[in-house]
């Protein structure tokens, strides 16, 4: 036995022991049609001729094929979006396997990684694992078998993975990339494996920020289609009336009246085609807005609430008016298809006008010229929603339905058909569906008079007029329902578009205003980002020339410094232009939304205050002089208030304290004079009326009346302007006393008669009174609001110098050993060197810088007066010493002054390192502590109020010691003029210890809830107030204390005349 295979050498077979059976196994290994045949020889060397031959049909085992749904395109996303993904995989014989390969890198950096670098997986199905459900031959469709055979679990033909994959399991941060496609495999184990890949999908991540904006830019989009839309609702509108003009009016349609119909039918399903279809409707854009913001995980609840009522909106309008109006439009034009030309009015008509066409009374002739898409049950393809039928109405033509007409309701409202039952306001199960609001004729049953007879039944009195006669009088059997009808369906569609035109203009509106400040927001955060990147251009630069005068940099360092000056100077001009926007903003908002156009104006007026403050151009200044890090400390300022800017525009707490400080002072100002005003109001409604005529008091009232008015407006708008700066208290009492200002001006609206005047004038004067008080209350909690955040400042302020101070006193010991070795260098030669004297100017120039920087650090720490004041003395202790390296004194004297300029930066290093950890108080001073209702903080352990203490304490102590030193260098009882400036040196800083001294108590009392004015004004001999002890006469000195002649304390006239006698060292 021989097997042959196509054009294949024959194969011998072995045989089987008995001779009767052969087993064989053969290859096939490329596609195509094969032919096998076995060649047998018996035992007498005979073979058959003819052998029957067989055919193989081989098929190739084809590669997966892949496609990615979802996304369908490339995505910008954050680093912590959930994408959802979704993979279609197909394959001739079964899959294996459908998975995800991706790789993550920098942007841009993706293409140029090797190709065979290995990837990362997700897998999506593998079908070693099987689910719960035996996989079939395809998803929901098992395989075919032979019946007896037992079900073996097939591979699927096709599957379709999703998966929602969670980014922020891969750590990626802003500006990476990922990209990733699909793979499917097979069941083919012979060669290579079999790969199917889609194509791939770029995911780019980028910030929240930037995420939003481009949200932003497609709701700019919503709003230009909703604009063209509302213009194409508002024109159908317009052609309704123009119909229901004609109908009530010549009782008829022309020609091009019903052309306009079908026009209008038209045009309607176009705009619920563009609301409402499922791809690409604005609808459909706003779900996909709404899904973009939830999977990237994005905090924006305005843009959210926006969104959500948007798509609240667009569903009602989809789910009922639009449907409706295009149902009401189509049946209406149907019936007027019927309808005859110039239908005669009910006086002309006579009988024969009741006959039917064919001259056959009461027969009736099937409507054989209704088109099929006008049956009931079509679907509306606009809407995707059922359209009831058109109602079979009998004509002045005879033309009826397949069915025997109804008889056409023509009953008055008040005559209702005897023994009919009442028609149920909701539809039956029975009852065929219909558009939301389409006036079907069972709709029109129930909101018209019913007929007379049950629908299919003839009228006993079409062919008998004495019919129906006895009893009430029965109205004329013809009707003009062929004429109304379709005009009350048209008035259903006229009612309904204004409701449609109403809520797209509501949207259009909300979205431009919306729109409007997004364009704000973004122009705005345009403007800080130009300002961030301009700092940190600034510092980099700075890192290169700091402490180098301007003629010793290279012409390109002095190139890029002017340049950057250029540009920040340039940011006056931008921020001007958004403050002009702005305002034009807020007045378009002036009559629609208040509290905007209210929160705009103080927008609008913070940036006037940057522009006007003038930091941006001081800051280019000190850019183009080299003095970077008086320039750095500016643009830092500006950019914290153009950040409350952007806070304050949308509607966030205002972040900087310093700004919050100033609005909160300004706020009290004009609550001041808002009170006085009332004040003054409150005076002027008790006016002298003897003599006075009832005209000139109604019109004292009317003025009396308008006043209020505008103080009860000013009211409102310092009360929300208050909520927004957190003084929350101080805002509800204002609110409070605009609700009494509203109460006084309601009272003044209407004159009262002459024996009334003087009980509405006492009813005033106690709302007024009321108004006063609360006004009053609003101003005492506004102060206590603005105590607050002075102390929060003034701790800002010195953690913000904190560690510019450390870093100083390594600088000022880098000018001291400077110093010491030019005067080395000098003592050894015996005069400068022209090398020396460049280096003595050089340290100069540093000095002053550092001088410059101390000054700038003074302005800082302002709210911290105590710091304040101890960073300005190290500032005029440096310019001393600068003054004298200019003059080539580099001796002790010299040192000795950039020495205690050094000490200066030391003992404000030691209060700050003497910080409780963890803002804990000192032992001891814990149980004293007690919470503030307001802040929650304990009042006497404000942090900042203990570091100025002990600087305080610190400074008087060096005041002492300077006095001392300057008493020991008399001569003749005289000192010499340098150490007479340095006394008067001394004298100023005494005086202004003294003040901030008495400024430290005052607060203090106030912590302790105490009245510094009451306080002041308290007689000498008071009872002591409940828990604070007792007053006591001061206990006599130390012995050891520096005392002047006759025991007084050193005072600024004693130092001035020269006459302090210190000795020894303070007790305490």
């Amino acid at each position: 036995a021989r097997l042959r295979l196509k054009d294949e050498p024959a194969q011998l077979l072995q045989l089987a022991p008995a001779a009767q059976q052969i087993a064989a196994r053969f290859t096939i290994t490329e596609p195509g049609l094969y032919a096998w045949w076995l060649e047998l020889t018996d035992l007498d060397g005979f073979e058959d001729a003819d052998a029957p031959r067989f055919e193989i049909l081989a098929v190739p085992d084809t590669v997966p094929q892949v496609f990615i749904e979802q996304p369908q395109t490339d995505l910008n996303v954050t680093a912590n979006a959930v994408i959802p993904v979704e993979v279609t995989a197909r394959d001739d014989i079964g899959l294996r396997q459908v998975r995800l390969p991706y790789r993550t890198g920098s942007r841009g950096g993706l293409l140029s990684e090797p190709a065979g670098q290995p990837l990362k997986e997700v897998i999506l199905f593998d079908a070693a694992v099987p689910g719960p459900e035996e996989f079939s031959t395809r998803d929901g469709q098992p395989a075919d078998q032979p019946p007896g055979e037992q079900r073996q679990p097939a591979l699927p033909l096709e599957r379709i993975a999703a998966h929602q994959w969670d980014l922020e399991q891969l750590q990626l941060e802003p500006g990476m990339q990922l990209s990733f496609h699909a793979e499917a495999t097979d069941d083919c184990d012979l060669g290579e494996p079999h790969i199917g890949r889609s194509a791939a999908r770029l995911l780019t991540v980028v910030s929240s920020d930037d995420k939003v904006r481009e949200l932003l830019a497609g709701q700019a989009g919503l709003l230009d289609d909703l604009e063209q839309i509302l213009q194409s609702q508002q024109k159908a509108r317009e052609s309704v009336d123009s119909l229901l003009i004609q109908l009530r009016e010549a009782g008829e349609l022309r020609t091009e009246d019903r052309d306009l119909l079908k026009q209008v039918e038209i045009d309607q399903r176009a705009i619920a085609s563009r609301l409402m279809t499922p791809t690409a409707s604005v609808h459909a854009r706003v779900r996909r807005l709404i899904d973009e913001l939830e999977r990237n995980r994005l905090e924006e609840p305005d843009l959210a609430q926006r969104l959500s009522q948007l798509n609240t909106e667009l569903t009602q309008l989809g789910e009922t008016r639009l449907p409706s109006i295009t149902g009401n439009i189509t049946t209406a034009r149907k019936l007027m298809q019927s309808a005859p030309p110039s239908p005669p009015s009910p006086a002309e008509r006579t009988p024969a006008d009741k006959t039917p066409a064919d001259g056959k009374p009461g027969t009736e002739k099937p409507d054989t010229d209704t088109p099929d898409t006008e049956k009931p049950g079509t679907e509306n393809p606009a809407t995707g929603t059922p359209e009831t039928g058109t109602p079979r109405t009998e004509t002045a033509s005879g033309k009826s339905g397949s069915q025997t007409a109804p008889a056409v309701p023509s009953a008055a409202p008040d005559q209702a058909a005897p023994n009919q039952p009442e028609t149920p306001d909701t539809p039956g199960p029975a009852e065929a569906p219909e558009a939301p609001g389409t006036l079907s004729p069972e709709t029109l049953k129930k909101q018209d008079p019913p007929p007379a007879n049950p629908p299919g039944k003839q009228d006993p009195t079409a062919n008998n007029p004495q019919a129906g006669s006895s009893g009430s009088p029965q109205p004329e059997a013809d009707s003009d329902q062929p004429e109304t009808v379709p005009q009350q369906m048209l008035a259903r569609v006229e009612s309904e578009q204004e409701l449609v035109v109403e809520s797209l203009r509501a949207m259009v509106n909300r979205l431009s205003r919306w729109q409007n400040q997004a364009d704000l927001e973004r122009e705005l955060a345009e403007l800080k980002g130009g300002q961030e990147k301009l700092n940190r251009e600034s510092t980099e630069l700075g890192s290169r020339t700091l402490a180098r005068p301007l003629a010793m940099l290279t012409p390109q360092e002095r190139a890029d410094l002017q340049k950057l000056a250029d540009r920040q100077s340039r940011q006056t001009e931008k921020l001007q232009q958004l403050e002009r926007r702005i305002g034009q903003a807020a007045d378009a908002l002036e009559n629609r939304d208040e509290l905007l156009a209210d929160r705009l104006r103080s927008v609008r007026d913070m940036a006037r205050d940057l522009v006007a403050d003038g930091e941006i151009p001081q800051a280019a200044e000190s850019l183009s002089r080299n003095e970077t890090g008086q320039a750095t400390r500016l643009q830092q300022s500006i950019s914290r208030r153009m950040q409350n800017l952007q806070d304050a525009l949308e509607n966030r707490g205002i972040s900087d304290t310093e700004t919050l400080l100033g609005q909160l002072r300004q706020a009290e100002n004009e609550l001041e004079q808002l009170r006085k005003k009332q004040e003054e109001l409150l005076r002027k409604t008790d006016p002298e009326t003897e003599g006075s005529t009832a005209e000139e008091r109604e019109q004292q009232l009317e003025q009396l009346h308008r006043e209020q008015e505008q103080l009860k407006s000013e009211a409102r708008q310092l009360a929300r302007r208050l909520t927004r700066l957190r003084a929350w208290q101080a805002g509800d009492t204002l609110r409070r006393s605009s609700a009494s200002m509203d109460r006084a001006s309601g009272q003044l609206e209407s004159p009262p008669e002459e024996d009334q005047l003087e009980q509405l004038r006492r009813r005033v004067e106690e709302t007024q009174q009321e108004a006063l008080d609360d006004l009053d209350q609003a101003r005492r909690e506004l102060a206590r609001t603005r105590e607050q955040v002075q102390e929060v400042l003034e701790q800002e302020a010195i953690e913000k110098v904190a560690e510019h101070i450390r870093g100083m006193i390594g600088r000022q010991q880098q000018v001291i050993e400077e110093t010491e070795r030019l005067e080395g260098l000098r003592a050894a030669r015996g005069n400068w060197s022209r090398a020396q004297l460049k280096s003595l100017r050089d340290l100069a120039d540093v000095q002053e810088g550092l001088q410059s920087e101390t000054a700038q650090l003074a302005e800082q720490a302002e709210s911290a007066a105590v710091f304040s004041l101890a960073l300005k003395g190290a500032a005029r202790l440096m310019q001393q010493a600068a003054a004298l390296l200019r003059d080539r004194q580099t001796g002790p004297s010299t040192v000795a002054i950039e020495q205690r300029a050094k000490q200066r930066f030391e003992q404000l290093a030691s209060v700050l390192d003497e910080q409780p950890e963890n803002g804990q108080p000192p032992a001891g001073e814990a149980e004293q502590q007690e919470q503030d209702p307001e802040t929650g903080r304990p009042p006497q352990d404000s942090i900042s109020l203990r570091a100025e203490v002990r600087l305080l304490q610190a400074l008087q102590q060096s005041l002492l010691e300077r006095t001392t030193a300057l008493d020991a260098q008399r001569v003749d009882g005289e000192l010499p003029p340098a150490q007479q400036q340095e006394l008067d040196n001394v004298v100023e800083e005494q005086a202004a210890l003294v003040e901030l001294a008495a400024q430290l108590i005052a607060r203090f009392r106030r912590s302790l809830g105490g009245d510094e004015e009451a306080g002041s004004r308290q007689p000498e001999n008071a009872p002591a107030e409940e828990g604070r002890p007792p007053r006591s006469e001061p206990e006599p000195r130390s012995q050891t204390e520096p005392q002047l002649p006759g025991g007084s304390a050193p005072a600024r006239t004693d130092l001035k005349a020269n006459q302090p006698e210190p000795a020894g060292t303070p007790s305490s």
